[in-house]
């Protein structure tokens, strides 16, 4: 079958009937639910029959099937509404790949005038490709759909055809075209200091420079739109861009929650869901729980995660090597129940190839301290299989004491546990 259109890295198909199982998989997932709407079998099939619809599947070059669309078009007064999307890759760049295509099929293919989409405020990644692709933001229907969340507000962005022909290379100010791919006025390209660089965005070859080709070949529009920005790649790279390697560890810093003398601690995000699923769905970490996580279940854990930050206020973080970025593994506290008992717990959880670093004891401490110190808390424990010498050892280093043991049940068996405590009284540490 002929695409609709072609990009880079994927194409976009007409659905066949047998494509249904897989949009339906797509609009029920954890990550997708709460964005976009849920359709029936049927209703796809009346949709893929509908000459006014297209029901498209983006597929990668090996013939994978990565997202899809539902588009509706107004042949008459030329508008063209794009009414769902998504892709089950993140972090790629394959969204912004398929909205760039989509837009060009719907301008420069089928002529039309005005390109629109409405989205949900929480949708925050959304909003940010929306907008960073020009799109204009013509208001807000307040409360205009109704949905197992309650009545939703919708925001409303457009682009006209004038507006998507304006955005080429020959509409950019001069200085707008010397603005280099990473996103800032590039000073280390030999071209520019000799005055004769027409603009990286125009003219530069593989390998003149890393932000170019990574940009490139991810599918974004500036290195400060990736989700990993800014990456160890570009702090190892004083020359990768204008920026300097003190002022991307400032902003690595920045957006931070804790900050130790070799790691990061932040908030986990969507992005993260493909190392959270790495190291959840490996049986030898997760030995205390005796399986891995399907893929299933990684995405309720993220999903717990989330709800426990807007609910609490903290959660398991994601940790990072602070020279590298280099993503370790999780720790965090949450609400537990234990003994008829709500307490405060800490758990970690570690990639296994960072195992013996002391990673997990330097980010417990910092948990720790900000719960006592920030939090006001004053009793965190940690509940441990007795098999579990590991964690065993890193909750005595952390100066916690076992106390007493609990029986868990999960998954049908019940499973002792010892209750290791720390006290804020007992607590004082110095985190760097």
């Amino acid at each position: 079958m002929e695409p609709l259109f072609q990009t880079k890295r994927i194409s976009a198909v007409e659905a066949e009937a047998g494509d249904i199982p897989f949009i339906i998989r797509m609009e029920n997932a954890a990550e997708n639910r709460n964005f976009i709407w849920q359709g029936t079998k049927e209703q796809h099939l009346a949709e893929i029959a509908d000459p006014e619809h297209i029901l498209a599947v983006f597929r990668t070059a090996d013939g994978n099937s990565i997202g899809y669309m539902l588009c509706h078009v107004d042949a008459k007064s030329d508008v063209f509404e794009l009414r769902r999307i998504a892709i089950d890759i993140k972090g790629k760049g394959y969204g912004r790949e398929a909205m760039e295509g989509t837009m060009r099929y719907a301008f420069e293919t089928l002529h039309m005038n005005r390109f629109w989409l409405d989205v949900y405020p929480d949708n925050t990644t959304g909003i940010r490709l929306y907008e960073s692709l020009g799109m204009h933001r013509d208001g807000m229907l307040r409360q205009s759909y109704k949905s197992e969340r309650g009545y939703l507000d919708q925001i409303v962005y457009s682009m006209l055809k004038d507006e998507y022909f304006a955005r080429g290379a020959r509409g950019m100010s001069e200085t707008e075209a010397l603005i280099g791919k990473c996103g800032f006025f590039c000073g280390s390209c030999p071209a520019l200091r000799s005055g004769t660089c027409p603009g990286c965005r125009l003219a530069h070859e593989p390998g003149d420079c890393f932000t170019f080709d990574c940009v490139e070949a991810h599918g974004l529009t500036y290195c400060g739109e990736c989700c990993a920005f800014p990456c160890g790649e570009l702090l190892r790279r004083k020359k990768a861009t204008v920026l300097d390697a003190d002022w991307l560890r400032w902003k690595r810093r920045e957006k931070a929650a804790l900050v130790t003398e070799r790691l990061l601690l932040r908030r986990l995000t969507e992005e993260d869901f493909s190392k959270v699923f790495a190291i959840l769905g490996d049986p030898e970490v997760m030995y205390a729980w005796e399986h891995g996580f399907s893929e299933e279940e990684a995405h309720e854990w993220l999903e717990r995660t989330f709800k426990r930050y807007e609910e609490d206020g903290f959660g398991h973080y994601a940790v990072e090597l602070r020279e590298t970025g280099k993503f370790v593994g999780m720790v965090g506290m949450i609400r537990e129940t234990l003994g008829g008992k709500e307490l405060l717990g800490i758990g970690w959880i570690l990639r296994k190839d960072c195992w013996g670093h002391g990673y997990a004891t330097e980010a417990a401490q910092a948990v720790l301290h900000d719960a006592f110190e920030r939090l006001g808390a004053k009793e965190i424990v940690a509940d441990i299989r007795p098999e579990n010498t590991a964690s065993i050892r890193v909750a005595e280093r952390l100066g916690m004491r076992a106390e007493y043991e609990v029986v868990k049940r999960y998954r049908g068996k019940d499973m002792p546990h010892i209750v290791y405590v720390a006290r804020s009284s007992a607590n004082k540490m110095d985190i760097k």
